[in-house]
């Protein structure tokens, strides 16, 4: 750790901590497992689908209903995962992110 704080930018980090998943409790390493996957299989024109999609929301939706006239099946639960993620969407991530979550755009996105 010592050799990590010395070897950073300065003004990069306040601190400089381990954590790993013990820290955290396990639907969250599951999450983070999965997203961790899921971007590195990156799907451009899924992805520009689902943005597409979520323009178009007005109300709390489940995933797979979010994704379901897309056609895009797993391809569009991998986007919609990175979606939420990424802030443009909204979920209980502290819940097993699943076809059933429901998902909302995030306030402030038009």
């Amino acid at each position: 750790m010592i050799a990590i704080r010395r070897d950073l930018p300065i003004g990069f980090a306040d601190r400089v901590c381990l954590v790993t998943e013990r820290n955290r409790h396990r639907i969250e390493v599951q999450n983070a497992e999965l997203l961790n996957f899921f971007r590195r299989c990156s799907d451009d024109e899924a992805d520009r689908i689902i943005a597409e999609q979520i323009k178009k929301l007005s109300c709390d939706i489940a995933i797979c209903e979010l994704i379901k006239p897309t056609g895009l099946a797993a391809r569009g639960f991998r986007s919609v995962f990175r979606a939420i993620y990424a802030g443009e969407l909204q979920a209980n991530t502290s819940e097993r992110i699943t076809l059933n979550t429901i998902v909302s755009k995030r306030k402030g996105l038009s």
